[in-house]
């Protein structure tokens, strides 16, 4: 028997009691180290009289858990690394091993056969052949053997080529059965005639000759039709989609599996996994990339935005929408912003608004809320107002208009242009949402419109004011910069506000006021239906294309309540968006949708009212929002055990 060692250094043995476990790596007792098991008071003696700073010992990783290798792990002094057998290819996350489908690469090495193994493949033969010792090659067989008596060449299974003077089917000699014959005085002899020879017998595939007659078969994935010589590929995709799990691509005599954009297909060739595109090139984002199920998409850190390209981020200029929420200066970095104050004026604690200027405050302290008399310290709906849209079509003889407390102007250069600087409201009947708490730009173009928001680039003298304004139940006036800071803080209770007029009393949505609000989030968009999974990340709504839909993102500084279930929208996922969809114009019977980020699906599951759905009725869902009816009163009992719900079309009742 003989005993095979690893080599460490040059030697089967270590220093010190150590033993050479894996070539070039000892393993040592304690008081002993790598790479030779040297002695460390030794080695530290020698560190002080040779006046050494500093000396490294290698830790073996592959002594735990194998390093985190898959198969094999080699230690290097300060490092190690993984391999893989033969037959199997190392990952991206240099640890993993994965099979390497030869047959995929390899087929044309077999002759007919390849069949994939764990790390390795195997030729193998079509019925009627054998495979020879060089493991690739298939030879025919005849009546068991892979030769034919007499020269003859056994060209097909059991079908024997002779040369002239013999006969099929074993290629005997023609002369010698005559004299057999004559000797038992046989009055007739009856030899074969080898009908594959000529035109393959007129069989589509495969001949095989027999003493008297022949016959015709199909290669393996072809199906022999009732004229017995005709074959016909079997599409294997027609029964049980070839076992695939996604696609069956059906192939002459043979098919395989594929799987969906955004799947790989694992190595049993029927199974799909989700390929998770972040692990290349960070899914191309420039920043965070999150992993869908069949896609990906892009994301941006706080403090910037995904450009047109959904894959780039640019740094958000906080400072260009309502000042930053600053009462005075609005300093913009990258990813961020910061507030600070003029003259002798300090940071307030809050970080926005500036103390020590009092006595320079025309308005004695007073707030804006205070100074115009504006109640519940709610934003006020302005009196001059600009019709923007029409609800024609929809059964409600009203137009869309946007109010404002300060007056509307028509660009002089472009009069497809109308700003404002005041607090503005989309107003559609007795429905007002806050747009925006310091201006607008409207872009009118033909029957459609665009909102900017921001800093407006344009003054009182750049345009011509107009006189379209009413009197009732209105404000004008002009906003400072310190109203600004002071009605940032109103936007949000005045949509929640405007909220409860609408909904249902069974569902409403509340600040949990334990997150500061983003100044980015205080406005209110304007859409057609159309437009809505194109330019936004509320995707999903069922919406109706010609529809004008008003959208407003909601952050993490919220929480739902449904039948007096509330849920407070984690913290975890902060910075993604929460979209509130409502059909301003009431087209429909007046949709409202709430739409939730992919993969915070799972948070709607919490709710009674999906609990009870699976648990009475097993019926399960992941919803990607819920959408409701405001003008048709669909009734939702909540003694919880009737649910009629409306898909805008149709009612659906449950149970």
């Amino acid at each position: 028997m003989f005993v095979i060692k690893a080599i460490c250094n040059g030697l089967t043995t270590c220093q010190n009691g150590g033993t050479c476990t894996t070539p070039n790596n000892c393993t040592c007792i304690p008081g002993f180290a790598s790479p030779n098991c040297e002695d460390l008071q030794q080695l530290f003696s020698y560190v002080v009289f040779l006046n050494i700073k500093e000396i490294i010992l290698d830790v073996d990783e592959c002594s735990v858990q194998n390093g985190g290798c898959d198969q094999n792990c080699e230690n290097t002094n300060g490092a190690f690394e993984c391999s893989c057998d033969r037959g199997y290819l190392l990952q991206n996350d240099n640890k993993t091993c994965i099979d390497i489908d030869e047959c995929l690469e390899k087929n044309d090495e077999c002759e007919q056969i390849c069949r994939n193994t764990n790390g390795s493949y195997d030729c193998s033969c079509k019925d009627g052949f054998v495979l020879l010792s060089d493991g690739n090659t298939c030879t025919a067989i005849c009546n068991g053997l892979t030769t034919c008596q007499n020269g003859g060449t056994c060209t097909t299974p059991n079908n024997c080529t002779c040369i002239p003077g013999f006969a099929s089917p074993n290629c005997e000699d023609v002369q010698q059965l005559f004299s057999y014959a004559v000797f038992l005085n046989i009055k007739e002899i009856i030899l074969d005639v080898d009908e594959c020879s000529v035109q393959n017998g007129g069989c589509d595939q495969n001949c095989a000759n027999s003493h008297g007659s022949f016959k015709c078969s199909c290669d393996r994935g072809y199906l022999l039709q009732n004229d017995n010589k005709t074959c016909i590929d079997i599409n294997e995709c027609r029964e049980k989609n070839g076992e695939c799990e996604q696609i069956c691509r059906n192939t002459n005599g043979s098919f395989h599996c594929k799987c969906k954009d955004g799947f790989v297909l694992l190595s049993d060739g029927k199974t799909c996994t989700d390929e998770n595109e972040c692990i290349f090139s960070n899914g191309g984002c420039s920043q965070i990339c999150v992993n869908d199920y069949e896609s990906h998409h892009c994301e941006c850190s706080p403090g910037f935005e995904l450009q047109g390209d959904k894959k780039s981020c640019s740094d958000i200029n906080e400072c260009l929408f309502v000042n930053g929420g600053c009462e005075d200066m609005c300093i913009n970095t990258i990813g961020s912003y910061h507030c600070n104050c003029g003259g002798d004026a300090i940071l307030a604690e809050n970080s926005f608004s500036c103390k020590g200027n009092e006595t320079t405050d025309d308005n004695k302290g007073q707030t804006v809320f205070e100074i115009h008399k504006i109640a519940r310290r709610l934003l006020p709906k302005g009196c001059a107002i600009l019709e923007i849209a029409s609800c024609e079509g929809s059964g409600f003889a009203r137009n869309l208009i946007l109010s404002s407390t300060s007056a509307w102007y028509n660009l002089n250069s472009n009069l497809s242009i109308f700003y404002t600087f005041g607090v503005v409201f989309l107003e559609s009947g007795d429905l007002a949402l806050p747009v925006s708490i310091s201006g607008v730009e409207v872009i009118s173009m033909d029957s459609n419109f665009e909102l900017k928001y921001g800093s407006l680039k344009y003054g009182e003298n750049h345009g011509k004011k107009l006189a379209n304004n009413r009197t009732n139940n209105c404000f004008y006036f002009e906003i400072t910069p310190k109203d600004v800071h002071q009605l940032v803080g109103a936007f949000l209770p005045t949509v929640f506000e405007s909220m409860t007029n609408i909904l249902p009393n069974w569902l409403q949505f509340t600040n949990n006021r334990t997150v500061g609000l983003s100044v980015t989030d205080l406005k209110t968009d304007l859409f057609y239906g159309r437009d809505i999974d194109s330019k936004t990340e509320c995707k999903g709504a069922p919406v109706r294309e010609n529809n004008k839909y008003s959208l407003f993102r909601i952050g993490t500084n919220m929480a739902i309540t449904i039948f007096g279930n509330k849920i407070t929208i984690p913290e975890s996922i902060s910075g993604q968006k929460f979209c509130l969809i409502l059909d301003i114009c009431q087209d429909n019977g007046g949709t409202a949708f709430f739409i939730v980020p992919a993969d915070s699906e799972d948070m709607l599951q919490k709710f009674d009212l999906f609990k009870l759905l699976y648990s009475k009725h097993g019926v399960k869902f992941r919803p990607a929002g819920f959408g409701l009816s405001l003008s048709k009163q669909i009734n939702v009992q909540d003694r919880r055990t009737h649910v009629e719900v409306w898909n805008g079309d149709n009612f659906i009742h449950y149970p």
